[in-house]
């Protein structure tokens, strides 16, 4: 099962148990449609960027949420038009989440390969070949 995201901006008027409802039944229906909530995390209350109309009453302000979960790809329609009927929900985005790819220096040291630098070795190349010529420079005085 894919990894999804949602983004819900709640009504602000409500209070901390009919928020904790809706939350409740956002949830509901990922499960209801055979997903499994993996994270909920409140991202609080904002300004909203604009003035949003829902359910026909405008809205300045909101309560922002972010829920991280599994679901069917077929599932996500079902999810979308859930969200919609709920009256204090003003707008809600799913998002798939990409797998990122696991950084090898994790795990332990770094081991790529790297080119030594050129000029380094350059001048130590130089330095190397000066003293060898002091030294029979001076062998021979």
């Amino acid at each position: 099962m894919p990894s999804y995201e949602v983004a819900l901006i709640i009504r602000s008027a409500l209070e901390r148990t009919q928020m904790k409802n809706v939350l409740k039944g956002a949830c509901q229906s990922i499960f209801h449609n055979g997903g499994v909530v993996k994270k909920m995390e409140n991202l609080g209350y904002r300004e909203l960027p604009h003035p949003m109309k829902s359910h026909t009453q405008k809205f300045t302000h909101g309560n922002y949420f972010c829920i991280q979960f599994n679901s069917s790809t077929d599932a996500m329609a079902k999810i979308s038009k859930s969200y919609n009927d709920y009256d204090d929900v003003l707008r809600h985005g799913i998002v798939k989440n990409e797998v990122e790819p696991r950084r090898p220096c994790l795990d332990g040291p770094c081991q790529f390969g790297e080119l030594k630098n050129p000029d380094h070795d350059r001048a130590a190349y130089t330095r190397r070949v000066l003293q060898r010529y002091k030294n029979k420079h001076f062998r021979n005085l």
